[in-house]
């Protein structure tokens, strides 16, 4: 089965929350997406792009 995960993040977010729920759809689900596509609602804080940067390296190619 082929599914993305649609995921919209804006600057105010607290980076623990964005982490929260990329563990959510990555580590704790049995089935995991084939992508993850993340919209970022303007510039972000430097703690948020640190935080993708994490998961980018985690995922590979899975994430956008």
């Amino acid at each position: 089965m082929n599914f993305s995960v649609l995921m919209s993040i804006y600057y105010k977010e607290n980076p623990n929350f964005f982490n929260r729920a990329m563990k959510s759809i990555w580590n704790e689900q049995s089935i995991k997406p084939n992508e993850i596509v993340l919209v970022e609602d303007g510039e972000l804080t430097e703690e948020l792009y640190k935080e993708i940067k994490k998961w980018k390296n985690k995922i590979g190619g899975g994430i956008r």
